[in-house]
């Protein structure tokens, strides 16, 4: 059986080394991780300062008052020795050093330890996300049947993420009545991350998409139904339920491995979100404008994704002559 992964789970009498997602009965981490309002960060950062007391081997708030700058330094030379992506890295690094904020808050430290490691840096303007060219965007959003209600589903899924950069976790929430009419103009109400909602219009060829989805399976007119249902073994009971992002993650992956000969390798539901931030970008999009509408909070995240100055295509090679 697989261990429970949620971090404000009690860790059972097992050794603790026995099961790394079990972070130890401690009042002030708990408080701390109540406080974190979106389920997936508090999971993720539960996770990671777990990881990092195992790693200094310590039990309780009370002693990271032994923490000091070169354990930070340490611990963030051993991640970088494993195969773990930097974004992984600086978020682990980003979780502990939040904690020890919080410490310093209520008087267990008092200084950050911190304060001043160096946390590994991505390359400027490149993301990790692998992107498809716009032929091979095509290609996936073409790629469900459209006689099933299933395919349609999942045509209205990749639409979703393809053109409107939400993430995974959002569009697995969105209901029918979050799909709406405002002055004229079909818009996404996304709950993003923080509990920010933002309004965000709806590609041309998405709203048909979508309304073809909802026609075929019949809840179109259940303002408070999931958007996205399951339909394998549909009962009513099943027009109430989400499906999880997991689900969306596996649909992504299902279709682009189809076309996995045409298709970036380790290309997942991110991917899209990286793709259509991508894209918007490069057709001309305001950075700020990707960034309200992408729901970063700070433009630097944004940035990274916007490749024009680096395009193959815009390269001096081309301008050289003989």
């Amino acid at each position: 059986m697989k261990p429970d992964k949620n971090p404000l789970k009690q860790p059972n009498t097992s050794p603790r080394n026995h099961d790394k997602s079990a972070l130890p009965v401690d009042k002030h981490i708990q408080d701390w991780l109540a406080n974190i309002q979106n389920t997936h960060t508090r999971r993720a950062y539960g996770i990671d300062l777990n990881d990092f007391m195992l790693f200094k081997r310590i039990e309780t708030s009370d002693q990271f008052k032994s923490v000091e700058r070169s354990d930070m330094i340490t611990w963030r030379d051993s991640l970088t020795k494993q195969k773990i992506s930097i974004r992984t890295i600086k978020r682990k690094m980003c979780a502990a050093s939040k904690f020890m904020d919080f410490l310093c808050d209520i008087k267990i430290l008092s200084l950050n330890p911190s304060i001043g490691v160096q946390r590994p840096k991505l390359i400027a303007n490149q993301g990790e996300t692998p992107i498809a060219s716009d032929f091979q965007v095509k290609r996936i959003l073409e790629a469900p049947p459209e006689d099933t209600i299933k395919g349609l589903r999942d045509r209205a899924i990749l639409a979703t993420l393809f053109f409107h950069a939400l993430r995974r976790s959002e569009a697995a929430i969105l209901k029918v009545g979050d799909v709406f009419e405002s002055e004229g103009v079909k818009k996404f109400r996304v709950f993003g991350k923080g509990s920010k909602i933002r309004e965000v219009p709806i590609n041309l060829g998405a709203v048909r998409t979508i309304y073809k989805y909802l026609e075929a399976a019949g809840h179109k007119n259940n303002l408070d139904s999931p958007l996205f249902c399951p339909v394998s073994n549909r009962t009513k009971n099943q027009d109430n339920k989400h499906l999880d992002p997991h689900s969306i993650y596996r649909i992504v992956l299902f279709y682009a491995k189809k076309l996995e000969d045409d298709f970036p390798k380790g290309f997942g539901a991110h991917g899209t979100r990286a793709q259509a931030i991508t894209n918007a970008l490069k057709n001309g999009k305001d950075l700020n404008e990707v960034r309200e509408w992408a729901g970063h909070a700070n433009i630097a995240t944004t940035a990274l994704y916007d490749k024009r100055e680096h395009a193959p295509e815009n390269s001096p090679s081309h301008s050289v002559r003989y």
